[in-house]
This record gives C-alpha cells, sequence and structure tokens, in this order.
C-alpha cells in the first residue's frame, strides 16, 4: 500500500551498538574514599566540595578493583543515582 519514495543508507541511520554486558556491582578503593568521610560541621563550602568528590568517585563505576581493599556498590544504586538523594548523610 504505502511504498517509500527512497531508501535511507547506513551513513544517514548509524547501526545499533553491539550489547554490552552490563555490571551488577562496581568495586570502589577504601583509601580513595577514606579521606572524604570527614568534614568540619560549620564549614558548607568544604562538604559541598567532599560531595562533589564522592559523586565523582561514584560515577567512575569501576569494574574491576584496583586493591586489595575495596567495597562494592550495586549497579541499580548508582544507575538510578540514590546518592544524589542522601545528599550530606551519604558521608555517615
Amino acid at each position: 500500500m504505502f511504498k517509500p519514495v527512497s531508501v535511507l543508507s547506513k551513513e544517514i541511520i548509524p547501526e545499533l551498538p553491539e550489547k554490552t554486558e552490563t555490571a551488577k556491582e562496581y568495586y570502589y578503593d577504601v583509601e580513595d574514599f577514606l579521606p572524604l568521610l570527614s568534614y568540619a560541621h560549620g564549614n558548607k563550602s568544604a562538604l559541598d566540595k567532599t560531595l562533589y568528590e564522592i559523586t565523582k568517585l561514584l560515577e567512575a563505576r569501576p569494574k574491576k578493583p584496583k586493591s586489595n581493599q575495596y567495597f562494592t556498590i550495586p549497579a541499580k544504586f548508582l544507575t538510578i543515582e540514590a546518592y544524589d538523594d542522601l545528599g550530606a548523610s551519604i558521608i555517615l
């Protein structure tokens, strides 16, 4: 009934990337996080900087541990960015 006037070439429509296996958890180095788990209660700018650094580390999402001292975080927690909802309490 309906026939296209022209067919789009593959250069216009890129192929879909191959489906990659998604991680179930991510590995974080303990030594990267320990210095960030304390802050001066009265210093808002220091707290904001600390939260920024923690968020930056979380968003790296390493799939393999880089040392023997590591902890894991489930991928779903990071996918839904639940750490944003926690705010400053993530330090606790």
